[in-house]
């Protein structure tokens, strides 16, 4: 779950260190409808276009699907914007046996989102870059003793999204896939605020 504004290596990354670990036999990849915490974002339909461009192969094995579903609880819930909880409980009705996978940046500030009770039912695979990015001891005591939480570290995760979208021309080929970085230059994504708009 994400904005994916837009989708890039250290995503995909993620996601295939999941699915080559053995974690899981199929990735939700769930884009946000709007992130509650952003005014807004690039439409949820390019985002979407963007993040079949980054899985093709992926999604062709059947090791990757591309969820939609917050489109779905945005209409039900009247437009307001969705919390994650909301969103995982809809994938845990539609699905059997979720695992969350999430950063140690993420998963170690859920207390403060008073979001624990909520999401203690679910496993968890957590993904960082650094040792000292690990969460605190408290943060391994969110959670149920029963429940799985899984910590891996990453080697090549060193790029963010709002450094692709205010960065320049050089550094966006280097964190993209090929044809989302010729996705965003077709459509002329992120060359100024008009192309970042409210979702709805």
């Amino acid at each position: 779950m994400g904005s994916f504004d837009p989708v890039h290596n250290g995503h995909v990354e993620i996601v295939r260190k999941v699915i080559e670990g053995g974690y899981v036999d199929t990735m939700l990849v769930v884009p946000a409808y709007q992130n509650p915490f952003k005014s807004k974002s690039t439409d949820f339909d390019m985002r979407v276009d963007m993040l079949r461009l980054a899985f093709a192969d992926d999604i062709e094995h059947g090791t990757v699907v591309i969820e939609t579903v917050e489109k779905v609880i945005h209409e039900e819930y009247g437009g307001e914007k969705i919390p994650s909880w909301k969103t995982l409980f809809k994938l845990a009705l539609m699905y059997e046996d979720i695992s969350v996978v999430t950063t140690f940046e993420t998963f170690g500030s859920m207390q403060l989102w008073a979001m624990t009770e909520r999401l203690a039912p679910f496993n968890y695979i957590v993904f960082g870059v650094y040792d000292e990015d690990q969460p605190s001891s408290l943060s391994y005591h969110l959670f149920p003793r029963n429940k799985t939480i899984m910590f891996s570290h990453l080697v090549n995760f060193n790029c963010h999204s709002t450094k692709i979208r205010n960065g320049n021309d050089e550094y966006r080929q280097k964190v993209l896939n090929t044809s989302v970085y010729e996705y965003i230059k077709e459509n002329k994504l992120y060359e100024n605020d008009d192309t970042k708009r409210p979702c709805g």
